[in-house]
């Protein structure tokens, strides 16, 4: 939907009522009595007409004037970012050769709809957010290279194990133990549901990347220390957006100052309840196997049978 704008008084309006404002009085002056009241009704109309000339006028030169600022802003904008110029200037034809040309409403709105999205996701990253397919983890492992001092995240295995087992998962934890050999301190909770063997086969292999790990029960955390979130140089955080039934749909990155200081808090509450892990300390489980005894059908009792009780003791 399009920004709302202000209403403004079209081009000429002032000028058109001032002049039809000054033939009513006119008539009305001159309707009684046309001898003594005609010079009134000139003067009168006159000075209508001229006041409302004047309005006039200041309206479109301040209009003009708003104009001249908007248009010495985006020049201001283009010369700091002259790359943008052929984008811009491109985009601009193609809306405008489209509402000029198009019969069907639907396009017309259209323009309006992608005109407005771009202009919130820009409004966005002004504020320091950025959204992203959840298929999408090629910027959460790029940012590897990038970072210099720490990262602290979190998993949760249930739901990403087969993440972590794909090739940009293995990629990824490759990437953690290259930042840990150029000395980047790398911490990762583990929120664990089952001690299942690949659970086992994950922690040890994060462990021989150098990370240091914790886990957690995560039935015990309350419902909002259960995240799955990364933290780079405690200056970028990377979160997750999900919809009504808990699906991922989108990662949320964030240079935001609110954003990190509220990922910074949570996974302080976190760590404070997580114990260290060290390879072998935990062991998996069997799965449970729940054994249901058949049931004992009896033969039904025939009309003709006795009930034999017994002698009481």
């Amino acid at each position: 939907m399009s920004a709302r704008q202000p209403w403004r008084l079209p081009p000429g309006a002032v000028a058109a009522v001032s002049v039809l404002l000054s033939v009513v009085i006119g008539i009305w002056l001159t309707v009684d009595d046309l001898a003594t009241r005609t010079l009134i009704a000139v003067a009168v109309g006159m000075l209508t007409t001229i006041v409302g000339l004047q309005i006039d006028i200041g309206l479109r030169l301040a209009e003009r004037a708003r104009r001249q600022d908007q248009h010495g802003r985006l020049l201001e904008l283009v010369e700091q970012q002259p790359h943008f110029l052929p984008a811009v200037t491109s985009m601009l034809a193609s809306a405008t050769a489209t509402l000029q040309t198009t019969k069907v409403p639907m396009f017309r709105q259209a323009v309006d709809n992608v005109v407005e999205s771009a202009r919130i996701r820009l409004s966005e990253l002004e504020q320091g957010r950025m959204h992203c397919p959840a298929n999408d983890s090629a910027l959460m492992v790029d940012q590897w290279a990038e970072v210099q001092h720490s990262v602290h995240a979190t998993t949760i295995p249930r739901a990403d194990m087969a993440w972590w087992r794909s090739a940009v998962g293995l990629r990824y934890l490759e990437r953690n133990a290259q930042a840990v050999v150029r000395g980047v301190e790398v911490e990762r909770i583990f929120l664990l549901d089952d001690v299942d063997p690949d659970t086992i086969d994950l922690l040890d292999r994060t462990v021989a990347a150098g990370v240091q790990v914790l886990v957690v029960d995560r039935a015990t955390l309350p419902a909002d220390l259960r995240i799955n979130v990364v933290l780079y140089d405690g200056q970028l955080c990377v979160d997750e957006l999900t919809n009504a039934d808990g699906d991922v749909v989108e990662f949320v990155y964030s240079t935001n100052t609110s954003d990190v200081a509220r990922i910074r808090t949570l996974y302080g509450r976190l760590r404070s309840v997580a114990r260290p892990y060290a390879a072998g300390v935990l062991t998996a489980q069997p799965p449970t196997v729940t054994v249901t005894a058949p049931a004992v059908v009896l033969p039904p009792r025939s009309a003709d049978a006795q009930v034999v009780e017994l002698p009481q003791h």
